[in-house]
């Protein structure tokens, strides 16, 4: 099973403005433009992405020994969700 065969998982951090879900979320075109997703976070070392504008990956083993706080400083996030919040 691909990650394009598994259905997508999300749930809002910041309604309208900020999701949280797995890969097969990630990589839907649909879904993403549904929810006027522009800027991508992917945090895991089992797919790897061409570059592309607004999409960043950090590839870290999902492990609650993992240290993510030191990869932060190179994400993102959009100063859209700032306004009107």
């Amino acid at each position: 099973m691909t990650w394009l065969e598994l259905p997508a998982s999300f749930d809002p951090v910041i309604d309208d403005a900020l999701y949280i879900g797995n890969l097969a979320s990630a990589l839907s075109q649909d879904l993403r433009k549904k929810l006027g997703i522009t800027h991508v976070l992917s945090v895991c070392t089992e797919h790897t992405f061409e570059p592309q504008p607004n999409w960043l990956t950090i590839a870290v083993y999902d492990s609650e020994y993992e240290d993510l706080l030191i990869h932060l400083p190179k994400a993102f996030v959009p100063d859209q969700l700032y306004i009107n919040r």
